[in-house]
């Protein structure tokens, strides 16, 4: 532990650094170049064998220990890469420098993090038990990148020459101070679909509205409906929820338009409830037009899958937690929390557990939140995260 110790106090000062030059050059997803470059530069200076190019601008590195087997599983730790398209106002010296864009979910401290991994494990690659895959991904907030990485060979031997038998993933989270750790056994976050609807009648005159077919009074009585889908056709104590974002139609106060178009996404934690509010979703949209004289039109995007936490993995990453943080700052969650993850799609295929780290500074009472223009990731969480993940590499027989 000594040893462990002052390898992360001899990086740690680096890691800030990294994680200050990914926050000041955030791009979306699938356009992470600088990121991308930036860790298969610092990789390169390790020593640090890595392959580039999976799902565009993903990159996966791996750790061999001196001595296992040739068909060995590897443990799989990932990060993700991407920013948000929102402004950021945060007025930190290492700003976005991109207007428009900028790391609102701390995937420039959970990249850090992973990196700091890789310096601190490649360090002392004699301890491992087993394989190490680090995977740093891009497009997890749009565009599924999790999935795209697992097609390009990610998680099996033909990157790197090792299967990965049980993957692990981490978050900052603004709702708990620093040193803290959360998760739970099972569903642990919503499945996702963004969804966006037309609504087409006949405009006219505001004037006249009877010689019309208001698609605007339609798309209203929608949305309105809408809101009953989880209220009467879901379990309460199953959550799930259905929020519209946008709703556009019309281009002048005298005239009644002839469509109108609302967009929304719908999340439950898990695929039945998600498949059953896509079902009755389109059911009562498209009644609902019909019974005002319109029709609409529904459309599905972005689905991602509720991420269920293996029940191996859960108690393993909760006893590693327990023994870094100490029981009393282990939250153990009563239920599901309805964002998603694309992280789903690696639980899907291979044993695997999501966790959450706390990144409230010991001396404020909150943080700002998620995808908001004031959040900033908190450098003292790095050290958290590194920690976490370096103890699951360094005991991943339990596991595997």
């Amino acid at each position: 532990m000594v040893a462990f110790n002052s390898l992360l106090d001899e990086i740690l000062p680096d890691l800030f650094g990294i994680r200050h030059e990914l926050h000041a050059h955030p791009q979306l997803g699938y356009q992470e170049t600088f990121a991308s470059q930036l860790v298969q530069t610092t990789l390169s200076q390790w020593g640090i064998s890595f392959r580039n190019g999976l799902a565009e601008t993903g990159v996966v590195a791996w750790l061999e220990p001196d001595q296992c087997s040739s068909n060995m599983p590897a443990i799989g730790l990932r990060a993700d890469l991407d920013a948000l398209p929102i402004a950021e106002a945060t007025g930190l010296p290492y700003a976005s420098v991109y207007p428009g864009q900028m790391h609102a979910c701390g995937h420039d401290g959970h990249t850090t993090v992973l990196l700091g991994v890789a310096w601190v494990l490649n360090r002392i690659r004699h301890k491992l038990p087993r394989p190490v895959k680090l995977i740093f991904q891009p497009a997890e907030e749009f565009g599924a990148g999790a999935q795209r990485m697992i097609e390009d060979g990610a998680l099996s031997n033909h990157v790197g020459g090792r299967r990965v038998g049980a993957m692990f993933g981490l978050h900052g989270s603004p709702f708990m101070p620093l040193g803290w750790y959360a998760s739970r056994h099972g569903a642990l976050l919503a499945g996702c679909s963004d969804f966006a609807v037309t609504v087409r009648g006949t405009g006219g005159h505001a004037a006249t509205p009877h010689t019309a077919t208001d698609p605007l009074i339609t798309a209203a009585h929608i949305v309105t409906a809408l809101q009953t889908l989880v209220s009467r056709n879901t379990d309460p104590a199953h959550p799930a929820l259905i929020s519209v974002g946008t709703f556009h139609g019309g281009t002048a106060s005298n005239v009644i338009p002839d469509r109108v178009e609302f967009t929304g996404t719908l999340r439950g934690a898990s695929p039945e409830t998600c498949e059953m509010l896509h079902r009755r979703l389109e059911d009562l949209t498209r009644s609902t037009a019909a019974a005002f004289g319109c029709t609409a039109e529904v459309e599905f995007s972005s689905s991602y899958p509720p991420v269920i936490n293996d029940d191996k993995a859960t108690a393993f990453a909760f006893e590693v937690a327990e023994r870094l943080c100490g029981p009393e700052r282990i939250h153990r969650m009563d239920a599901a929390w309805l964002a998603s993850e694309d992280f789903a799609f690696y639980s899907r295929v291979v044993p695997s557990t999501f966790g959450f780290y706390g990144l409230i500074p010991s001396d404020k009472e909150k943080h700002p939140m998620l995808h908001t223009p004031q959040f900033d990731f908190t450098d003292g969480a790095i050290e958290t995260g590194v920690r976490l993940m370096c103890e699951y590499a360094l005991h991943a027989d339990r596991v595997i």
